[in-house]
């Protein structure tokens, strides 16, 4: 069984066409779990005039990730979805395309692709190491193992909006060979949702969230493009002492070669990107 979980505040506007779209799924072996914080604006009235088709539950949280946190000790799927308030399922045979012929099990992650709804871009295909490292999968194109937050733990609630991109990197870093793509566009994202504005905390952390993780895939280009990219804000917002012990680190892991060649890169994209 699928378990679809959608979390929710005040979306009153957005909610129940999201809704439609998971009670239109040709699938048959799914549920839809919403966890909304305290609305005051209707949304629980749409809720309740399908609490014959739905499962849900209204209460304070710490924000979008303790709610989905909730949404996940609430699943009695084997996989789990994450389905925004304001978003949609691509069309009425999403679950059954992906499912209905591949049971997945050698993977604990399967994902595919969104379409924004307001750039109308497709969102971004199969990823790799490097891809990973650069931008994170849409929360509405994967589907995890419910065993996945059993095994690795559940978001973090220190992040506003990255702690999704976060698990994903701790997962992926794990074993990236129990990630697979379909090529299928999942839903129909709304890009100008929460995820649109940047996690400070996240921009602070960055360098180490990411060297901890892609160290593991033993990769000197990855290391080097860590340290490039997000060494710099790090260093200024850490405590200096733990920052040139990790400068040590990345000169004997990824060498100086690496991160000379690596910066030659970045300098070349740059200058491309600006002509």
């Amino acid at each position: 069984m699928i378990s679809i979980i959608t979390v929710v505040r005040n979306g009153a506007s957005t909610i129940e066409q999201t809704i439609l779209s998971v009670l239109s799924q040709d699938y048959p072996d799914f549920e839809y779990v919403v966890v909304d914080g305290v609305s005051t604006d209707g949304t629980l009235d749409i809720l309740e005039k399908y609490s014959d088709k739905i499962r849900y539950v209204s209460g304070p949280d710490a924000g979008i990730y303790d709610a989905m946190n909730k949404g996940i000790s609430l699943a009695k799927g084997d996989w789990l979805y994450f389905l925004g308030c304001d978003d949609v399922f691509y069309n009425n045979s999403v679950l059954s395309n992906i499912f209905s012929k591949s049971k997945y099990s050698e993977f604990n992650v399967v994902y595919g692709n969104v379409l924004f709804l307001h750039s109308n871009n497709v969102y971004d295909g199969q990823f790799d190491d490097a891809k990973m490292y650069d931008r994170s999968i849409c929360h509405q194109a994967i589907f995890y193992r419910k065993e996945v937050f059993a095994k690795y733990g559940n978001f973090s609630i220190e992040y506003r909006t990255a702690s999704d991109h976060i698990f994903n990197i701790y997962v992926y870093c794990f074993n990236p060979k129990v990630w697979h793509y379909v090529d299928q566009i999942v839903a129909i994202y709304n890009e100008k949702g929460a995820s649109e504005f940047a996690d400070p905390k996240f921009l602070d952390d960055c360098f180490e969230i990411c060297y901890e993780n892609f160290k593991k895939l033993n990769s000197k280009y990855i290391l080097s493009k860590i340290f490039w990219s997000s060494f710099y804000r790090y260093f200024k917002t850490h405590d200096r002492k733990k920052a040139m012990k990790y400068f040590s680190l990345v000169i004997k892991e990824a060498g100086v070669f690496s991160l000379f060649f690596t910066l030659l890169i970045l300098i070349k994209k740059k200058y491309l990107n600006a002509s």
